[in-house]
């Protein structure tokens, strides 16, 4: 992968494109898929310009969020790497603990109700 050797996001490429793609990817009904697209954003998130990490990642942060719950423990683990790699970046890390926080609380909430 390109970014990855040159440490660096190709100019030519758009890169919320790239991140709706693999923001679908996290929706596959395949784990290996989901596990996949996990360890690509590991790979691309160093490589993003750091003033624009949190727009680029916008599409993509719901998706990694949802992906902690996931029955497959290789597709938690790849969402929690993939968080702990993202708030090295990000100049949100307050804001995105916090959404991670009321997502888990939601979710509780819905799984009392049902």
């Amino acid at each position: 992968m390109t970014p990855v050797r040159t440490q660096q996001f190709p100019p030519d490429v758009d890169t919320c494109l790239v991140f709706h793609e693999i923001s679908s990817r996290l929706r596959d009904p395949e784990w290996e898929v989901r596990q996949h697209a996990l360890r690509v954003l590991v790979d691309v998130i160093p490589t993003l310009d750091e003033e624009r990490v949190d727009e680029i990642m916008e599409p993509v942060v719901g998706e990694l969020i949802n992906n902690l719950g996931h029955l497959a423990p290789a597709v938690r683990k790849g969402a929690l790497d993939t968080l702990r790699v993202y708030l090295l970046y990000s100049s949100t890390r307050d804001a995105i603990v916090k959404n991670v926080s009321l997502k888990k609380k939601a979710k509780k909430k819905k799984e009392a109700i049902v």
